[in-house]
């Protein structure tokens, strides 16, 4: 949940990054403090917010014109943004129920749809970074955490994105060692 950082796209193992990666989509706006910190590095961004209230305050309140704000369900509404993609992407997954005062969907954690949507409709190269790999398994049934992740592994993660998979590695967050999945998904 913490915020994406410059410091984290420094991690990824990629040269020229911003040059040949100019569109970022996050999903689970929230506040709006990652896009917000985003934002001078890439040419185009959008941001998907299931909650209105959140999506709302952030519209109303954005002067600039390079971000689009979507509100709806990260597990269908990601389809459409990538439909909308016209370049080399980097995703954020962070579309997830965190408990207390953010946006919850049918599931707490659509990331298996949200990674199908973007493997199927998502016609250029990809860096996808998941957020929060330290939840994955944990759920109300193991009597461990009040979301369910339970049945979210990085196994199926991978077999998801297998096809287009070139490269995974993990990086820190500022919670957890190894806390974020980075895939690279050739076209």
């Amino acid at each position: 949940m913490p915020a994406l950082e410059i410091d984290d796209l420094n991690k990824i193992q990629i040269d020229g990054l911003f040059e040949v990666v100019p569109t970022f989509v996050e999903t689970g706006t929230f506040l709006g403090e990652t896009i917000a910190k985003m934002e001078p590095f890439f040419e185009t961004l959008h941001t998907i917010e299931i909650k209105q209230e959140f999506y709302l305050r952030l519209v109303t309140s954005y002067k600039g014109n390079k971000i689009k704000f979507h509100l709806g369900d990260s597990s269908s509404k990601l389809k459409q943004v990538c439909q909308l993609l016209e370049t080399d992407t980097l995703f954020f997954l962070d579309g997830h129920w965190s408990a207390g005062i953010t946006g919850r969907g049918e599931k707490d954690c659509p990331l298996y749809e949200e990674l199908e949507n973007i493997v199927k409709y998502c016609k250029h190269n990809c860096i996808i970074i998941i957020d929060d790999v330290r939840l994955f398994g944990k759920g109300p049934n193991k009597g461990n955490e009040v979301c369910n992740w339970e049945n979210i592994s990085v196994d199926n993660v991978l077999k998801i994105v297998n096809d287009r998979l070139t490269k995974h590695y993990f990086i820190d967050s500022t919670i957890d060692k190894k806390d974020r999945l980075i895939l690279h998904l050739y076209k």
